[in-house]
Formats: C-alpha cells, sequence, structure tokens
C-alpha cells in the first residue's frame, strides 16, 4: 500500500489481526505512494515492483 494512503492504519491493523488469526499475510508500505498506485506499473517503478511482489506472493502461496 502507498505511504500515504487514506486506509493506511487500517490496513495494518487488518494486516495485524489476520496474522494473529494464522493467515501468511505480508505488507509493504511504499514511501509516497497514494491509493491505487499499482494501476500506474506501466508508467511508475514503484507500480512494476508492488506488482511483481504481488505476483511472487501469490505464486510462492501455491508451492507450498
Amino acid at each position: 500500500m502507498g505511504g500515504i494512503e487514506v486506509l493506511l492504519d487500517d490496513s495494518i491493523r487488518l494486516a495485524e489481526r489476520a496474522k494473529a488469526a494464522g493467515v501468511d499475510v505480508t505488507i509493504e508500505v511504499w514511501d509516497g505512494m497514494t491509493h491505487g498506485f499499482q494501476i500506474y506499473g506501466d508508467q511508475l517503478e514503484d507500480s512494476k515492483r508492488a506488482i511483481e511482489n504481488v505476483k511472487n506472493f501469490i505464486y510462492n502461496l501455491f508451492q507450498k
């Protein structure tokens, strides 16, 4: 999520609660990025890297 995301605190709390419940959680906060910054994957390097990280997370879930 973006570091200047309006829902940043809520997202962090959700991730903490999910992890406490045994859910495999990874949370990344991208400094200076806003809500939905990943949609600019063809224009911003941070967006490209964030999308790649999501892809790798999902891929690794199915490798277990």
